[in-house]
């Protein structure tokens, strides 16, 4: 389970964080339409979010020795793949979290 979830690490915090933006700006979006207004601190707590997932999709890009840790069972051959294998897929999380973030830029919030 611990290579499933270090191949899959940077993957796993783009969905999280993609969740994170499309709830809480469908719930602050629904909330400023009762209230009249559209909340200022969205943005921030968008950025915030942006700027977390950024830093933790990052680390295995950063320590893959350290992720390396969880692919220790495997043979070298199998080890080499799967951490090339990791680092490719938190590569795209790196550009896939921030093409996310930038829509904060360009899209109005609600």
């Amino acid at each position: 389970m611990g290579i499933v979830f270090a191949v899959l690490f940077g993957p796993l915090v783009w969905a999280v964080h993609l969740m994170v933006l499309y709830g809480a700006h469908a719930s602050a979006c629904a909330a400023a339409a009762s209230v009249d207004g559209t909340p200022r601190p969205l943005i921030a707590l968008f950025a915030l979010a942006t700027a977390i997932a950024l830093l933790l999709v990052s680390l295995p890009l950063a320590l893959p020795k350290r992720f390396a840790g969880f692919l220790s069972r495997a043979p070298d051959e199998e080890n080499r793949f799967l951490l090339s294998l990791m680092r490719w897929l938190a590569g795209l999380s790196v550009v896939a979290v921030a093409a996310n973030g930038m829509a904060l830029l360009i899209v109005p919030p609600c």
